[in-house]
């Protein structure tokens, strides 16, 4: 007869605890090695950071705390701004910050109980109060008489509200569909005659391309600005001339302007005594 397959049977007290002996060893090889990593590469004893001590940690584990602190701590800076209900300039602010990777540096290389703190950088904001009070002669400005009903005015008098007291910062583009956003009746625009290839449709929104025209040539108007997008009506408009009209219509077709100068622009818009006005405002040329 052949001699079948062979079997061991294991006393199972034994196995449990080799298998113990052997995850024991291994745990114990990797503290060593964990400790060795941290003896060669770690933060010297005695070190520590804003009051914690951080002697033995890693550099990865350094960087995360310090990165936790910067969170906490950092305050952005924020720059001067036209307030778009009033017109008024209203003043920057300062920020602070915390260099993450200056911080762990120190503290890599401290010597043995050192005790760092990290240093806070004050942030200046790019646009200042002061730039903008510059702002003060008038670039370009266009006129348009009012036309149609009065759901089209109303339509007019919104975008120009959007419109007004907006900044653009040098080598900026200006987009009229992003500062006046989508018209629609949630945000109070009615319906008015609106140009479809030749017909005529009522459509929400519509006379605004009066506001959009009027700027275009308040644009052209202005030194240093350069037009990007600009879509004529597919029919003749009665309130600029020939050539000299911008539609627009959500979210595809824009106006659009680039300020070529050196400083801000702010464009100011009315809607007064039957007229749209609009207006560019910038800082004198020297």
């Amino acid at each position: 007869m052949g001699r079948g397959p062979r079997f061991v049977v294991l006393d199972l007290e034994k196995a449990v605890t080799l298998l113990l002996t052997i995850v024991v060893a291994g745990a114990a090889v990797t503290g060593v090695v964990d400790w060795v990593e941290r003896m060669l590469f770690g933060v010297r004893p005695g070190v520590t950071l804003e009051g914690v001590p951080v002697g033995g940690l890693l550099a990865h584990e350094v960087r995360d705390l310090i990165e936790g602190i910067a969170a906490a701590e950092n305050i952005p800076a924020q720059d001067a701004y036209i307030h778009k209900a009033t017109g008024e300039v209203m003043p920057e602010q300062e920020g602070l910050e915390i260099d993450v990777d200056e911080g762990l540096y120190q503290t890599i290389t401290a010597p043995r109980g050192k005790e760092i703190r990290l240093r806070r950088y004050v942030v200046k904001p790019s646009l200042t109060s002061a730039e903008l009070q510059q702002i003060r002669v008038v670039l370009g400005r266009y006129e348009t008489g009012l036309i149609g009903s009065w759901q089209r005015t109303e339509n007019i008098k919104l975008a120009v509200r959007e419109l007004n007291n907006t900044l653009v910062r040098p080598g900026e583009e200006f987009s009229f569909n992003q500062v006046v956003g989508e018209r629609t009746v949630e945000r109070g625009y009615r319906p008015a005659p609106i140009f479809v290839g030749e017909a005529v449709v009522p459509g929400v929104g519509g006379g605004i391309c009066q506001v959009s025209s009027t700027l275009y040539n308040a644009v052209l108007r202005s030194p240093r600005l350069t037009v990007t997008e600009r879509v004529p009506h597919s029919r003749r408009v009665v309130y600029v001339p020939p050539g000299k009209d911008a539609t627009v219509a959500w979210p595809h077709t824009d106006f659009k302007f680039r300020n070529d100068r050196s400083t801000p622009i702010v464009i100011r818009g009315a809607v007064a005594k039957g007229r749209v006005i609009i207006q560019i405002d910038g800082v004198p040329e020297e």
